[in-house]
């Protein structure tokens, strides 16, 4: 651990030390300074091939692009894609302190893929301080703790890519609404019960709604979107099947592998070899 130039503290720094699969390059803490300023790729000489993710404590700041300017604050956790052109910066009067981390990998990469993460900039107000601290705290020895930072991972993006039904209500329709609960509930055992408590909709309406625009039933949907990122976690991890279908919330590792199969086609062990 150092501090920089920039008086943020350096938990990790790995640079010389890639790993193809998935390299954590740096983490840290960014304490108020109206003076930070950071920049990336914008010109030829600051090739930055990496992916931040970022949750601000407290105080403010801002990102650019060449098309918008935005403004995070406490409680946002914010995405900069790897190889496009961003400006970051606390603000003068509110300076913000944050938390980052800074991954490269195919890990990372098939991830983010498979939940179309795609964009410049994401910006989330979602609580993930707890996931940051705890990456924080077992990233100085990744190889010790690989699985549970994979995992962590996993958990962090899926978080920014909920959809923020509860704050923002009026942007989304029903069907969205309901979508977004579930993926935001992925790693919960959800039914049209757990559904109808978390919207205050009733389930029939719920059932309804959700299958006129998507061809499915939501718990079906929940369902499948489980055992598709179950089958990113089989294919770059070595957590067992059992700790699998224990993280999203299924009965037991045979009825798992029941379900895996009649979806993929193959049992969990067999698509693991076919896959790596």
């Amino acid at each position: 651990m150092y501090y920089n130039k920039s008086g943020e503290k350096i938990i990790c720094y790995n640079v010389g030390r890639s790993n193809d699969f998935l390299n954590f390059y740096l983490a840290g803490i960014t304490y108020p300074n109206p003076n930070y300023f950071i920049t990336h790729n914008i010109s030829k000489h600051n090739l930055w091939d990496r992916y931040n993710f970022e949750y601000v404590i407290k105080g403010k700041g801002y990102i650019e692009t060449p098309t918008k300017k935005y403004e995070v604050k406490e409680g946002d956790c914010f995405f900069l894609n790897r190889l496009q052109p961003h400006i970051y910066y606390a603000d003068k009067d509110e300076p913000y302190e944050k938390a980052f981390i800074v991954v490269s990998g195919n890990f990372i990469d098939n991830l983010l893929a498979s939940y179309k993460m795609s964009d410049s900039v994401i910006i989330r107000n979602v609580d993930v301080e707890d996931i940051f601290i705890e990456i924080h705290q077992i990233i100085d020895f990744p190889g010790e703790n690989f699985d549970l930072l994979t995992h962590l991972l996993l958990k962090l993006v899926q978080k920014l890519h909920s959809l923020n039904y509860k704050e923002n209500p009026n942007l989304l329709g029903l069907a969205e609404k309901i979508k977004a609960c579930i993926d935001d509930n992925i790693y919960e055992n959800l039914n049209l019960l757990s559904l109808e408590k978390a919207l205050n909709i009733s389930k029939s309406h719920i059932e309804r709604v959700f299958k006129e625009n998507y061809q499915i039933s939501p718990i079906k949907y929940a369902n499948n979107r489980k055992l598709e990122l179950a089958a990113s976690l089989i294919i770059t991890t070595n957590f067992s099947i059992s700790n699998i279908a224990m993280n999203f919330s299924f009965n037991d590792a045979k009825y798992f592998s029941k379900c895996f199969k009649a979806y993929f086609g193959v049992s969990p062990t067999q698509y693991k070899k076919i896959k790596i």
